[in-house]
């Protein structure tokens, strides 16, 4: 037969027991957000390269994050930027989805073409994704864009 102090600590147990149990479920939930891999960071720093090799002219050390299904279009657009000078740039947005690994990111340029020195903004739209083969973050950007907006018109 169990005394009423056996009872009182047996129930002391299964409540301590069950409290232990609730925090590690929630604790599994939480961790199943966060990015063990530090695959963001990994997206962080590639599009802040890409945008920083844009912003100074550095089309050749930006080329290297472009997709390999964009590249051909990349190389016939990239002469279209030859005249243009970008004097700064803003991230607006940045959508990430860890499941699909992709990501959006709307970066704000402010640039002039050498002809005309009249400064303008233009907004592109950047659409990232990992590759699963590589794991390196690509991108398929349109030259055409920031180059028509940098003119005053569009693409």
């Amino acid at each position: 037969m169990m005394s009423q102090t056996s009872k009182g600590a047996r129930a002391v147990g299964w409540m301590v027991g069950a409290a232990c149990l609730a925090f590690t479920l929630v604790s599994c939930a939480t961790v199943k957000s966060w990015d063990l891999l530090d695959r963001r960071g990994d997206f962080e720093d590639s599009q802040r390269e890409y945008t920083q090799s844009i912003r100074w002219g550095a089309f050749d050390q930006a080329r290297r994050f472009v997709a390999k299904d964009a590249i051909e279009r990349w190389d016939a657009s990239r002469p279209l930027l030859s005249d243009v000078r970008f004097t700064e740039y803003a991230t607006q947005a940045n959508e990430f989805d860890l499941e699909k690994m992709t990501a959006t990111v709307r970066v704000t340029y402010n640039g002039y073409k050498v002809n005309s020195l009249i400064e303008r903004t233009v907004q592109e739209k950047q659409e990232w994704f990992r590759d699963p083969v590589t794991g390196q973050w690509l991108v398929r950007p349109d030259l055409t864009v920031l180059s028509a907006g940098m003119a005053g018109t569009r693409p």
